[in-house]
């Protein structure tokens, strides 16, 4: 069952029900991509009431990324956390096959593909946080209705096998692919960590001075270096335009956390390679052409990497 047959059949009556669970008003749908979004208030404050189907996401995927922003918060990261029910749970369980998740709201608006300097060492800056958080990470028991959950971390290494048959009949992108596997097996696996795994400006809320973190939804272990690839590529898979943007970026990172640039430009063509395999099960096309141009090598990767490496 797709993401968007799925979403069609949340209702207002499915939502309201919902709601219920947290004693939430003011519901308003605000975004339909994987999760159904309502934006509510609760006890005079904004938050976000999440729904998704379990054919998309089981509880242990959930409850993986509730406990991991529950460690984050807690160990200096700007993030979002999930709220309790009336009931207790983090996460709750809606006529049996729909999961609902109810988070904090954060002061502030969402970034975009046009962000200003300071805003892109402040996105850096966060990102540093998330992962210095993340290192000293260890799951924990999440209560759900179905008893409690020990998170699974999930693997960037499970992603990347399951897109191996869609790019074996393309020569070039499966020999990319190839290529690719051979320096993913070659890093340190002691230097992964439990990554956002969607770091894109959309996720990034801006107060004025800080970014906040929102949308745990898809934990990924991996290298830090993942994270800060999907901050440069847009959702059409689009690179930052300007030079600069990815210097500035990792100016904010660095000042908390040190990276390895080279590690960057490898990991933006394994996540346009994600990406494009992704768009090409989906049967658009629509990355195709620039997700191979990044996949394959081109000026962009050099020209933003050998500057301060």
């Amino acid at each position: 069952m797709s993401w968007a047959s799925t979403l069609k059949m949340i209702t207002p009556w499915l939502a309201e029900k919902a709601a219920r669970r947290w004693s939430l008003s003011n519901l308003e749908l605000v975004a339909r991509s994987a999760n159904a979004v309502f934006r509510a208030s609760k006890d005079g404050q904004t938050v976000y009431l999440r729904m998704i189907h379990c054919e998309q996401r089981d509880e242990e995927f959930l409850a993986a990324g509730i406990d991991w922003a529950r460690h984050l918060a807690a160990h200096g990261a700007d993030v979002t956390t999930a709220i309790k029910s009336n009931t207790g749970y983090l996460l709750e369980e809606i006529d049996t096959v729909w999961f609902a998740v109810v988070w904090r709201g954060m002061d502030g608006t969402p970034l975009d593909d046009n962000i200003a300097p300071i805003q892109l060492e402040a996105w850096g800056m966060a990102l540093g946080k998330l992962h210095l958080a993340s290192s000293s990470y260890q799951p924990e028991l999440t209560h759900t209705p179905n008893g409690d959950f020990l998170p699974e971390r999930f693997t960037l290494a499970q992603f990347w096998r399951n897109i191996q048959a869609t790019l074996e009949p393309d020569a070039e992108l499966w020999s990319a692919y190839q290529e690719l596997t051979t320096w993913l097996i070659g890093l340190p696996k002691e230097e992964r960590l439990l990554c956002h795994g969607d770091f894109r400006p959309a996720n990034a809320i801006w107060d004025g001075e800080k970014v906040s973190i929102i949308d745990f939804d898809e934990p990924t272990l991996a290298h830090p270096e993942y994270d800060i690839a999907r901050a440069c590529l847009r959702d059409n898979c689009h690179p930052f335009e300007n030079p600069d943007h990815l210097e500035i970026f990792l100016r904010g990172y660095q000042s908390v956390r040190p990276c390895d640039p080279a590690r960057v430009s490898q990991y933006i063509r394994v996540r346009a390679l994600l990406m494009l395999a992704w768009d090409m099960q989906d049967g658009t096309g629509q990355f195709l052409e620039i997700g191979r141009r990044l996949v394959l090598g081109n000026e962009f990767l050099t020209n933003r990497t050998d500057r301060f490496g």
